[in-house]
């Protein structure tokens, strides 16, 4: 039974040029099992991904203003 991870990332500036500020977003999913549907698999993860998504958009977004505010 092979099991796969797939990882998405965006590296975005979030200041003026000179500074060099970026973030980065990453979401992955880890232990797709290649024998087992992979839709069924990805359904399960979806309801629990939004959450978790919008939880680390909400601190991300406060640490960005952190930084752009100094």
């Amino acid at each position: 039974m092979a099991k796969i991870s797939q990882q998405l990332s965006f590296t975005f500036r979030i200041g003026v040029d000179q500074k060099g500020q970026f973030a980065k977003v990453t979401v992955q999913i880890d232990e797709i099992d290649t024998e087992l549907p992979i839709k069924e698999q990805l359904e399960k993860v979806d309801g629990a991904l939004d959450k978790v998504w919008a939880y680390i958009k909400k601190k991300v977004d406060a640490q960005i203003d952190e930084v752009l505010d100094n």
